[in-house]
Formats: structure tokens, C-alpha cells, sequence
């Protein structure tokens, strides 16, 4: 936690050193539980690096508050520890046996167990040699090169996961009849463009990609032209072949990925503590849209009206003491399963009204 706070704080314009360069393991291990609520801002004096700066070296022997909490700290203990352990184990090893390296381990076709903690080569990670736990390992510690190549792969796997959706976009295309066979420099001009939409609405999110940019950002500039969403693209290529917008011809014949705000949701989520503020919203929300719906039963109810989806009270109720900083404890004894109507990037609306689709009509009239 000590060197994330530090690169974070760097990045954000705070002059180092802005933190003690060295915690305990107990002080890391407490302050992750009991300071993850408080604000960030100020560089180092802000509300969190505080905290952590006054959690104990060591455990107290007057331990206050809520067993899932101290659960919780003993469990990012035990955590930390085994991980320091490990690394003094292969220290130990490569200092008694420093002519065996961890590539002639594996030449000699055996698994590591320990590896090198000071010599990673993160662009060549091995899941069998417990490679990946490390790599998440540094991650969370802030490791720089391990931040960047963490961006890499994420960056290569959304244009890998947006190409491969290519063929699909051309067999759509091509179901318009004024289109036909789309020929090789038309398949490259289309692909080139819908890929940059999809990988540029790529994100943690996001990994199946997007049909549209993330609201707010910039639209992308291809000499003078812009696109936020597929229909652009498709739309000027209509343009530029003559093509009249029609009921098989027109801008949204490709149906995958979904706009960046218009996710289906993969699976239901588990939240085990406070939600983030797009979900505490969503809630929010969807108390207010009942409310203002006159509905005589309480939110659970109304979700199974209104969205069949299923969800207690009970949970809702801990959901909102959690959104509101009035529950008790910071973690839950039990995860709550979030259902797709409460998660973020998601449609709550299962239908629209008339309104609504008489403008979308119109809007699709006029290209």
C-alpha cells in the first residue's frame, strides 16, 4: 500500500517523498482495511496516508470493532507474509546455489518453486511456476515495470478480442444488398476504423470491447472525420459508395460488442464491502424511479416488478448502509450478490416507451 500511495501520489503532481519510505507488515495489513474508505486527496496529508502513518507497528492487544474486519487485516497479514517468506526462501537459495538460475532450472525441464524476485521478466510469465501470483503480487505493490507491462497485455488482449470480432462485423455488412461482397481495401477500411472504436471503449470493464468511445472522451479524428460509435464508420461508408439508408441497408446492422454505456452484463457480481460510487448511484436511482412510481412495496419487490430481477430487502437495505457509511463494519460476513439491474455500464431499461422510439425512429430517419 506504502509504494502504490507513493507512485500514485508522483503521478498526481505531489513532490516526493511524501511518505515514510518503510511500514510494518501489520501497519500495511491494517490500514488496508481500516484507512480503504478514506480519502485520498492532499498528497500527505490527506485523510488516508494519515491513517496509515497512525495505525500500529503491531497488533494491539485491545482489538475493537468487527470480527469480519480484523478477519479481514489478518487475512492481507498472512498474505503478506507468506509472500516476504517466499522471497527470503529464494534469496536463501540463490545465495547457496548461485549457479543455478531460474532459466536453467527450467532447461533442466524442472518446475520452479522459488523463483527470482529480483530478476522477473514479466513478458514471460508462466502460470505452472506460479508465476502470475507474483505478477499480481508487484501489481498491488506498485511496481512500475509491472504497472506498464500490466498495461501492455490488457492493451494487447483488447485488440486481439476486437479483431477477432472482424468477420462477424463484414458478414453483417454484407447482409445489406447494395453492399454485397465487401471487397479486401473495403473489409481493411472498415475493420481498421471499427477496431479503433472497440479497443478505444476497451477497458477493465469493458475486455469484450464497445461499439462506441467511453462517454466524454474526444471523438476519434480520421482526417477531418469523426467517430464516437459504429454507425459513423458504416454511415460514411454508405456515404462514399453511393448507398441510399434503407430497411437492409443502414448504420446499425452491426449488433457486437454493445455501446460502452449498453453492456449486457457477463455474470452477477459479489460485493463483500462498500460498493463504488457508480453502483451506490445505480441504487440510488432505482429507489428514486420507485418513489416517483407511487410503487405501494419496497424496492426488492419493485425490481422483480418492474426488471424480474430477485434481490431482498434485506440485502438492498445492507447495500445502502454501506453506500451511506452507516453500516457498521467496512467488510461483510457474506458477500452480496449484486444482480445485472444494480451493476454499472449495464441497461436498467428492459423496454422503452412511445416516446422514446418514435425519436429513435426519427433519428433513424434522417441519415
Amino acid at each position: 500500500m506504502a509504494v502504490y500511495a507513493a507512485t500514485k501520489k508522483v503521478k498526481e503532481g505531489c513532490p516526493p517523498p511524501f511518505l515514510p519510505t518503510s511500514f510494518s507488515m501489520w501497519q500495511l495489513a491494517q490500514s488496508s482495511v481500516f484507512c480503504r474508505n478514506l480519502s485520498d486527496v492532499g498528497c500527505a496529508a490527506s485523510p488516508q496516508n494519515q491513517c496509515l502513518l497512525n495505525t500500529p507497528k503491531l497488533p494491539s492487544a485491545n482489538i475493537n470493532g468487527c470480527n469480519t474486519d480484523w478477519d479481514m487485516a489478518w487475512k492481507n497479514f498472512r498474505s503478506l507474509y507468506l509472500t516476504e517468506r517466499k522471497k527470503i526462501i529464494s534469496q536463501y537459495l540463490l545465495d547457496a546455489c548461485s549457479q543455478k538460475n531460474d532459466d536453467v532450472i527450467k532447461d533442466e525441464k524442472y518446475q520452479l518453486r522459488f523463483i527470482d524476485y529480483n530478476n522477473i521478466d514479466y513478458n514471460k510469465l508462466d502460470d505452472d511456476n506460479n508465476d502470475l501470483n507474483t505478477f499480481f503480487d508487484q501489481l498491488g505493490k506498485g511496481d512500475e515495470l509491472a504497472i506498464n507491462t500490466a498495461k501492455e497485455l490488457a492493451a494487447e488482449q483488447y485488440d486481439a478480442t476486437c479483431k477477432g470480432y472482424a468477420d462477424s462485423w463484414i458478414a453483417q455488412l454484407e447482409q445489406c444488398p447494395s453492399i454485397g461482397a465487401i471487397s479486401k481495401d473495403d473489409s481493411t477500411w472498415l475493420v481498421t476504423r471499427l477496431v479503433q472504436i472497440c479497443t478505444t471503449g476497451s477497458d477493465e470493464n469493458h475486455y469484450l470491447g464497445s461499439s462506441s468511445i467511453k462517454p466524454g472522451d474526444d471523438p476519434i479524428n480520421d482526417k477531418g472525420n469523426l467517430y464516437t460509435q459504429f454507425p459513423d464508420v458504416i454511415k460514411l461508408f454508405l456515404q462514399n459508395k453511393g448507398i441510399a439508408i434503407e430497411a437492409l441497408c443502414h448504420p446499425y446492422l452491426i449488433t457486437a460488442p454493445a455501446p460502452y454505456d449498453k453492456q449486457a452484463a457477463v455474470t452477477d457480481q459479489q460485493v463483500i464491502t462498500k460498493p463504488d460510487s457508480c453502483q451506490c448511484d445505480r441504487l440510488s436511482n432505482l429507489e428514486a424511479e420507485r418513489v416517483k412510481a407511487a410503487y405501494a412495496g419496497n424496492l426488492s419487490t419493485y425490481l422483480q416488478f418492474k426488471y424480474g430481477t430477485s434481490i431482498t430487502q434485506g440485502a438492498i437495505d445492507t447495500l445502502f448502509a454501506l453506500c451511506t457509511g452507516q453500516y457498521e463494519c467496512i467488510f461483510l460476513p457474506a458477500p452480496i450478490v449484486l444482480p445485472p439491474v444494480l451493476q454499472c455500464n449495464t441497461p436498467v431499461k428492459t423496454c422503452i416507451t412511445c416516446e422514446e422510439y418514435q425519436q429513435i425512429k426519427m433519428i433513424f430517419c434522417c441519415f
